[in-house]
Parts: structure tokens; C-alpha cells; sequence
């Protein structure tokens, strides 16, 4: 009975931790892409902006 538990307790510490490995890594995607994108979008206004005031 031990060992079934402690092979349980190993699988769920190795998907926790595969988890949080994946959730990092995501997260650290979508902030580098936001941070991407935003002088873009800084850019763009400055293009709309120069066209209205001309």
C-alpha cells in the first residue's frame, strides 16, 4: 500500500511541477508578445494623429 502512494505522491509533484513549468512558460509568451505589440500600437496612433492634424 505504501508504494502505490508514494508513486501517486511522485506523479503528482512531476504534473505540479510540469504545470507550473508550462504556466511560466506561457505566461512569459503572452508578456513578451504584449510587449511586442505595444510600440506598435504606440506607432499606429502617432501615424493616425500626424494624418488628422495635416
Amino acid at each position: 500500500m505504501m508504494n502505490v502512494w508514494t508513486a501517486i505522491m511522485e506523479f503528482t509533484a512531476i504534473t505540479a511541477s510540469a504545470g507550473m513549468i508550462v504556466i511560466i512558460t506561457v505566461g512569459g509568451l503572452l508578456h513578451y508578445m504584449r510587449v511586442q505589440a505595444e510600440p506598435v500600437k504606440v506607432r499606429v496612433k502617432k501615424d493616425l494623429r500626424d494624418k488628422s492634424v495635416h
